[in-house]
């Protein structure tokens, strides 16, 4: 019987990490690049100190979705991203408001006022949206 629950215990376990109960945990300091390369342009910026905040302030402390909610149907490239503290995070190139986690594959959502304000500062580097 004890065997049984230690098992039991286990699986719970394994199932709630699959479940995408964790969330982004990224430094407050941390300086912020971001990429934006599709056609023409060719950005890549080290943001200010205040843009860097409002970057972070976006992304930090969301909760990623669990694995068995899919993939969602937002174009993702590594080359329309942020790097964070040298993580970075694939932003939705349509004008869906979920990011890629590039390190760990995972997907969260943001307020779509955070997204605006990013996508705000790619425009302001030349990068604009959608860029599919």
């Amino acid at each position: 019987m004890r065997k049984t629950a230690i098992g039991l215990f286990g699986v719970l376990v394994i199932l709630l990490s699959l479940c995408g109960c964790s969330t982004v945990q990224l430094d407050p300091e941390a300086a912020v690049t971001l990429t934006f390369i599709y056609g023409d342009a060719h950005v890549e910026a080290t943001l200010t100190d205040s843009e860097a905040a409002t970057v972070i302030a976006a992304l930090n402390g969301k909760r990623y979705q669990s694995p068995l909610d899919g993939v969602p149907s937002c174009g993702f490239d590594g080359n329309v991203s942020l790097s964070v503290g040298g993580r970075r995070f694939a932003v939705a190139c349509d004008t869906c408001n979920t990011v890629q986690d590039l390190g760990n594959l995972q997907f969260f959502t943001i307020p779509k006022e955070d997204m605006e304000q990013i996508h705000a500062l790619f425009e302001a580097y030349g990068g604009h949206f959608p860029c599919v």
